[in-house]
């Protein structure tokens, strides 16, 4: 049975909602062994129940009051009466739970997750004074704005014309640079010709798996490839500085030259083979 149809017969039989819904947090803590910690600022409640549509059968999203959610952690806290290592970190999430927040459940690999999460995003507009994170460009067009609004597009130098009683657009204008602060006369063009032009997702805070907590970007392979190459570049460069290996030894060369074959290696073979290879580069 749904949740939904649970809180619904519970809504008829007069039972508390409040205890069906610690009863099923601490269920999906029990079930699911990964997390995802989400702060909603942007989605409205249809857009939510989009991406709970293309979470069916690969995760679960739950978005309560925050005020029920930590009711809820306290409470299977204290029913449990054994911990061990692999147990979540209670106090942790209790935590992160502040704001407009929501707790992702899931047993799948959390970097398909974070794809559906990205996939769903929605267009919004820039307010003023802050900062674009992306180019923004007008494309020639004809509007259906009013004649007299001619000197606000004049004032961002935007050219346009009238034309039967309608302002416009006569060439494509780079409106907004990347990381340009955007003044207030630029955003009301924006609104007017309906132009939303940054993309917004659900942001993570953090993630949950096998019993720690961290951060969302070490599941970005650019991240983690960045990482692995200045490591593996500061051991060559001790090395070398101590005069233990040369650098025109060949796996020396490869490891430094392409660090994410070594991420690769890590994905197929037991970590003896690994570790054999990092000695390599100190014989």
């Amino acid at each position: 049975m749904t949740i939904k149809k649970k809180l619904n017969k519970a809504t008829k039989n007069g039972n508390d909602i409040q205890d069906l819904y610690i009863k099923e947090f601490a269920l999906y803590l029990d079930m699911y062994k990964k997390m995802l910690i989400v702060q909603n600022d942007h989605f409205t409640s249809n857009q939510i129940l989009r991406l709970r549509t293309s979470l069916r059968g690969k995760a679960v999203l739950v978005m309560g009051r925050n005020k029920s959610t930590k009711r809820a952690l306290q409470n299977y806290k204290e029913k449990k009466e054994e911990w061990t290592s692999e147990k979540i970190n209670i106090s942790r999430l209790y935590e992160l739970i502040e704001g407009n927040m929501g707790i992702i459940f899931t047993n799948d690999p959390l970097y398909d997750i974070l794809h559906i999460i990205h996939e769903n995003h929605i267009m919004v507009r820039l307010d003023a004074e802050e900062c674009s994170p992306v180019d923004v460009m007008i494309p020639e067009q004809e509007t259906k704005l009013p004649p007299h609004i001619y000197s606000l597009f004049y004032s961002a130098n935007v050219k346009v014309r009238i034309l039967r009683g309608c302002l416009k657009i006569v060439d494509d204008v780079l409106l907004i640079k990347s990381g340009e602060k955007v003044s207030y006369y630029k955003t009301q063009i924006l609104d007017l010709l309906e132009i939303k032009p940054v993309k917004k997702s659900l942001k993570v805070v953090q993630l949950y798996e096998d019993g720690c907590f961290y951060d969302p970007s070490f599941q970005d392979k650019n991240f983690i490839h960045d990482i692995i190459q200045e490591a593996v570049c500061n051991v060559v460069a001790v090395s070398l500085a101590a005069g233990i290996c040369d650098f025109n030894h060949q796996p020396v060369k490869n490891v430094v030259d392409n660090p994410e074959l070594l991420v690769d290696e890590t994905d197929s073979r037991s970590s003896p083979d690994i570790f054999w290879d990092m000695d390599i580069l100190w014989d």
